[in-house]
């Protein structure tokens, strides 16, 4: 399966980066889902990741502005 990504590294300052992780710290994580045809389901040998929701309204306003900008001008 072809992997597909957007290198940035200048993307976020690490001043940012820490405020991201901050953000992330807030939420609920939860093992990531994958697709298995069917349904969705945990498998941690295919993709072994915690996520979580974060919404615009949550003080992440900024991170999201920054998000749109980026992915419209990959």
């Amino acid at each position: 399966m072809p992997t597909t990504y957007l290198a940035s590294p200048e993307a976020f300052t690490a001043e940012e980066c820490d405020r991201i992780v901050a953000l992330a710290a807030t939420g609920r994580a939860e093992p990531g889902p994958v697709w298995g045809g069917t349904a969705y389901g945990v498998d941690p040998e295919l993709r072994d990741v915690h996520s979580s929701f974060l919404a615009r309204a949550d003080g992440a306003g900024w991170l999201f502005e920054r998000l749109d900008v980026l992915f419209a001008t990959a």
